[in-house]
């Protein structure tokens, strides 16, 4: 047998293993990930580490970008929402900024005027539809996480949440539509939502998160502008789709050993299992909505806010069941560090569920 012979025969059986190899791996493609970043920055978000001043909108948008560049075996959008600024001319300039990032590289940045977009996140849903391969139906083997950092999300309609769109009125329902244009197109929810805002455990946030993710983190006290240790959801990079409940508490000790230190106020951060806690949250939420009634915009700006099983809307029987039920408790896990001084120094407990109260008149 010649040499060309001997040649043939070994590239056939090399060539017939490597297209089995293929076939097989391809069987079972690894699942991609998908984080999606939307940083609000249109608001007073400064605050002191030691002596010096940081603004945690751009703290997280560094951080975004260390988890973007880590994700090698995904995708990660990151939207900045920038005060609108003017022009010598008195011209709007591009104050939005959207980047897309596939497999660790910068692919795509582009720029867009806010003011001529609704607040209900358009501009950041046209970017993402137009470089996720996922929203062409593929979506079922992706793990896709919302992460949202921004001031507390009015439950009523409030203008002034950006603080250079006076009058545009952002709330609840703007944010909520918003998220529902991706869970539409992608025909399923995402599969965690986590909120780096101030009380975001009331139970029409919760309960509104999770007919739209399959989970939820967010923190029922103030958040004092610190955003989480999102550095820790580059872990996605490792984790099948299954293990994302294990990575969610781990990315909430984390961050919870983060804010502990940075904030005198009272510190909490909350995981809420949407398959475990949905069939208890219906009856608390159709009674939120009776105590949101009773609010106007003022009286709601004005208001603070209590343990929802303190609040004297919730004393009745049925509810403080509800909310000591096992599925509560095993649904919703909950760090928690009382204040260090002023209001709610003596605070011993946090369900993980908040309510608004009224001012004093």
């Amino acid at each position: 047998m010649n040499s060309r012979a001997i040649a043939s025969i070994l590239s056939f059986i090399f060539l017939t293993f490597f297209n089995g190899l293929f076939a097989k791996n391809n069987e079972n493609p690894q699942a991609s990930n998908s984080i999606i970043f939307i940083i609000h920055e249109d608001a007073s978000y400064d605050y002191f580490d030691g002596n010096l001043r940081k603004n945690a909108a751009h703290e997280t948008v560094k951080k975004a970008k260390k988890v973007a560049e880590s994700l090698t075996n995904g995708e990660v959008f990151i939207f900045r929402q920038k005060p609108l600024e003017k022009n010598c001319f008195c011209f709007s300039k591009k104050s939005h900024t959207a980047y897309f990032y596939s497999k660790g590289q910068l692919v795509s940045k582009s720029k867009s005027y806010r003011d001529e977009h609704p607040v209900d996140f358009e501009l950041e849903f046209d970017f993402f539809k137009l470089h996720s391969p996922a929203i062409e139906g593929n979506s079922k083997n992706h793990t896709h996480v919302l992460y949202y950092f921004g001031a507390k999300i009015p439950e009523i309609e409030i203008p002034g949440y950006s603080f250079s769109m006076g009058k545009e009125i952002f709330y609840t329902n703007e944010y909520f539509d918003g998220l529902k244009r991706f869970t539409d197109a992608l025909g399923k929810k995402f599969d965690a939502l986590i909120q780096a805002s101030s009380y975001g455990g009331t139970p029409g946030m919760v309960a509104r998160s999770l007919e739209l993710g399959d989970y939820y983190v967010s923190s029922p006290s103030p958040l004092s502008h610190v955003s989480y240790d999102i550095e820790k959801l580059s872990l996605l990079n490792h984790k099948a789709k299954e293990q994302l409940p294990i990575l969610l508490k781990n990315f909430i000790d984390s961050s919870f050993s983060v804010l502990k230190t940075k904030s005198v106020e009272e510190v909490s951060i909350s995981f809420y299992d949407g398959p475990k806690v949905q069939s208890c949250i219906g009856p608390i939420y159709e009674r939120y909505l009776e105590l949101l009634s009773e609010f106007n915009s003022r009286t709601y700006a004005l208001g603070t806010f209590v343990d929802c099983m303190d609040h004297a809307y919730f004393s009745d029987a049925e509810y403080q069941e509800l909310f000591a039920s096992e599925a509560m408790q095993q649904g919703i896990y909950t760090l928690f560090r009382a204040a260090y001084k002023g209001w709610g120094v003596q605070k011993k407990k946090n369900s993980g569920w908040v309510c608004p109260i009224p001012p004093k008149e």
